[in-house]
């Protein structure tokens, strides 16, 4: 993963979006990650992605309403969870 950068989302200056590419430092080549029949966060800006140990965390955004919701992508599965708090 250390030879990866990943981008989800973002807004193209019409719509928000739910795309989600890596760019490997090694080939210099952006890839969209086909994710297909999963479930996938909604499209979305201004979230926040951070990553820890093998696996990437979105957090919030908006999507015309702002956003308090959190996913775990697993990056060695290639799949997205919804986090729940434990409250």
């Amino acid at each position: 993963m250390s030879q990866r950068m990943y981008l989800f989302g973002g807004h193209d200056g019409a719509r928000q979006l739910n795309d989600f590419f890596y760019f490997d430092f090694v080939t210099e080549q952006w890839t969209l990650i086909d994710l297909s029949g999963m479930l996938i966060p909604s499209p979305r800006d201004s979230h926040v992605l951070l990553t820890h140990g093998n696996s990437i965390y979105l957090f919030g955004g908006c999507t015309g309403n702002p956003r308090s919701d959190f996913y775990q992508f697993k990056v060695d599965e290639n799949l997205w969870i919804a986090v729940q708090s434990k409250q």
